[in-house]
């Protein structure tokens, strides 16, 4: 048997619109039923959390502003500020036990409790969680389990892992990407771990009237609908695994198909070796070398800069003398400090409507410029001789406007004259020998620097947009969501700038090249949240997209056709003989060791997912068998019944077992031949009314109606 069939995969997660007021209270309202269904009982759970009083929970991941919230002002008069939940992954069925209100956020303590209570007895062996923050949940678990009820405690022989949803992993800092994508975990097939967010959707549509409740009637309102819930996707389960296994068999065979036909391409056999035991072992031990990320990184500026102040003391050592006390590295940098004061200060005076405060800090700013450009200039004299003419023509074409049209130039509008700025000749013979090659290397590590800093922006904007989208509600909350947006915006614009000004003086210091096809111009288009070619897949359900904004006909229909990462193929021109060149290139071989990583993980997810969807398959039948035995055994009335209630019970019992056989007779007629099409084309079960067979239909109606 392959152990990771035997493997439970849940999914957490919270939703804050299933908020609850302060009415009533538990004395005077307490639940019929709760602790026997879907939320914990009352007690022990908030003796728990009251432990946790003062607790927080700081993440150091750009992934959601979960954890912000939970000491915020939102809970202000609320007796929850929303609802924890924890569910399987594969069925989108609630665990129970598995739902708990959150009194401030969602924290850690309230998440440990709900998670374990829906484990609970856990009788596996391995456990995989999906959480939108496991990379920081998972951190001290096995030590805040320790202070939790003892009947809740996994046993230390249960092994845990974690994963983030797949919609939620590219907000996330791209070290949290690859060890928790659910694209490269083993065992998970293609669970994509957002089926929580789809059941959302379907228990907001109760927030408005469980808000003004009191606490017990509110529970049993969401434990009706939860178990409403969870029997339409039990008796949908026939159209639903029936449906995903036909789509996935084929799939799996195109996969391997691809990911062959990838293999013999390669240009040395070995590679395929070499590569294959770097998997392995990274996902044995996550602190290996990641396989699924370029291993050739750029150096910083810092990086760079003490390079080259190792070499000037290299150089005195060896009895080059220098011009001036401040060596040319020193000099440079200094350059490109003043030069990034002058960018701020412009970009601050450019706001509209600046209040006197603003003002006189600008001011302020404007007189330490000064003073630092005076030092510069000081300096320059030394290093570059020709600036000093430059200086001299440009005031003398300023003279020659008249003095009542003459513009004002300001310090943070004042050229430095660096190396970059000067003409070729002047740059030849007028300047420093070796200070157009330290700005060169400084400028190029500047320009990859502000990259990677845009990227960090706009994964942090993807995450505050994806939070905005899915829990805030109301005027207030989205207009102070939007000025948080919009700052994070303004500081990726300044840094566009910041990274086209860096360009611009390397392209003149060095010329075009093949440099321009790493660095290229930086437009407001290119400004976008991560656009899913590295470690993330599309959501075909959400009618969001990653920018916030409602999703055009054209993407909708790309979604539909499954244009994401676990459908993605290398294009034909990678794959033909001879295209990989000749094994000698470390750059293309480091590409294609991370191409030919996805690739394999495609297939063998695939794979996986056809494994697992045959044992589900399998084990829904025998679930079914034994609940009809299990309901036939309860024919007989206990003792004590009068001659009513005992054919209410006999009644019932027999009811529910012909339930449970005809669920079991349709589920074996669609699943003895699993790849034929549905005759009614339905879907595959996700939604809430897709395949429900019409006898069991009315059935649920006529027990409604009574």
């Amino acid at each position: 048997m392959v152990r990771f069939l035997m493997t439970l995969i849940v999914a957490m997660d919270a939703n804050f619109r299933l908020k609850n007021l302060i009415r009533s209270s538990l004395a005077k309202d307490p639940g019929l039923h709760t602790g026997f269904a879907y939320f914990p009982p009352d007690e022990p759970y908030r003796q728990h959390v009251l432990k946790y009083a003062s607790q927080k929970d700081i993440s150091n991941c750009s992934g959601f502003k979960t954890m912000a919230h939970a000491d915020s002002k939102f809970s202000t008069g609320l007796r929850s500020t929303g609802v924890g939940m924890c569910i399987c992954a594969r069925h989108e069925i609630v665990r129970a036990g598995g739902v708990g209100d959150l009194q401030k956020g969602e924290r850690y303590c309230n998440m440990d409790f709900i998670l374990l209570s829906a484990l609970a007895p856990c009788l596996l062996l391995n456990v995989f969680v999906s959480y939108d923050i496991a990379c920081q949940f998972k951190l001290g678990f096995e030590k805040r389990m320790k202070d939790l009820p003892q009947e809740l405690k996994l046993s230390s022989s249960v092994a845990t892992d974690w994963g983030i949803p797949k919609c939620h992993c590219p907000a996330h800092k791209l070290p949290c990407q690859a060890p928790h994508s659910l694209n490269l975990k083993p065992g998970v097939g293609r669970t994509d771990g957002e089926g929580i967010e789809r059941s959302w959707s379907e228990m907001n549509r109760v927030a408005n009237s469980t808000k003004e409740m009191g606490p017990g009637s509110r529970h049993d309102t969401l434990d009706d609908h939860f178990g409403h819930h969870n029997w339409r996707k039990k008796v949908a389960l026939g159209n639903t695994l029936h449906s995903r296994l036909r789509l996935a068999t084929a799939e799996a065979k195109r996969q391997r198909a691809a990911h062959e036909e990838f293999t013999a391409s390669l240009p040395d056999a070995k590679f395929e070796r070499e590569w294959t035991a770097t998997i392995t072992a990274w996902e044995k031990d996550a602190s290996k070398p990641n396989p699924y990320v370029t291993l050739t990184t750029h150096d910083s500026q810092d990086n760079v800069k003490r390079a080259l102040l190792e070499e000037e003391a290299e150089d005195f050592k060896n009895g080059i003398p220098q011009i001036h006390d401040t060596g040319p590295t020193a000099f440079i940098s200094m350059a490109l400090l003043i030069e990034e004061t002058q960018r701020r200060v412009d970009w601050d005076v450019q706001k509209p409507s600046l209040t006197g405060q603003q003002e006189n800090m600008i001011q302020q700013r404007r007189l330490l410029l000064h003073r630092q450009l005076k030092h510069f200039r000081e300096l320059q004299s030394s290093y570059i001789p020709s600036a000093a003419l430059m200086i001299e023509l440009e005031e003398e074409s300023r003279r020659q406007i008249p003095e009542a049209t003459r513009p004002r130039v300001e310090v943070e509008r004042q050229k430095l004259w660096l190396p970059s700025d000067l003409p070729s000749n002047h740059r030849e013979h007028g300047c420093h020998s070796k200070l157009a090659g330290i700005e060169l290397k400084l400028r190029r590590a500047q320009c990859k620097d502000t990259l990677e800093k845009v990227r960090s922006l706009q994964r942090a904007r993807l995450s505050m947009i994806t939070f905005r989208n899915r829990n805030v509600r109301g005027q207030a909350p989205n207009t102070r969501t939007v000025d948080s947006i919009r700052r994070v915006e303004d500081k990726c614009l300044a840094a566009a700038v910041r990274y086209n000004a860096a360009r611009a003086a390397l392209f003149a210091l060095q010329g075009p090249g093949d440099w321009e096809k790493e660095l290229r111009e930086l437009r407001r288009s290119d400004l976008t949240t991560p656009d899913g070619t590295e470690l993330c897949i599309e959501d075909p359900h959400d009618d969001i997209g990653r920018n916030g904004k409602e999703k055009s006909k054209k993407q909708k229909k790309n979604d539909q056709l499954g244009l994401g990462e676990g459908k993605r193929t290398i294009s034909w021109i990678w794959r033909v003989a001879g295209a990989m060149g000749d094994g000698g290139d470390d750059i293309l071989n480091d590409a294609l060791r991370i191409e030919w990583a996805k690739s394999r993980a495609r297939y063998l997810r695939w794979s996986e997912e056809v494994l697992l969807l045959k044992e589900e398959m399998r084990r829904v039948r025998k679930t079914l068998e034994k609940r009809v035995t299990w309901w036939q055994q309860r024919e007989d009335p206990w003792m004590g019944l009068d001659r009513a209630e005992a054919e209410g019970v006999r009644a019932y019992a027999r009811r529910q077992a012909v339930m449970e056989k005809l669920l079991y007779e349709r589920f074996t007629r669609l699943w003895d031949d699993p790849l034929s099409p549905l005759v009614n084309r339905e879907d595959s079960g996700e939604g809430p009314g897709s395949g429900v067979d019409p006898v069991l239909e009315a059935m649920v109606e006529e027990e409604e109606d009574f």
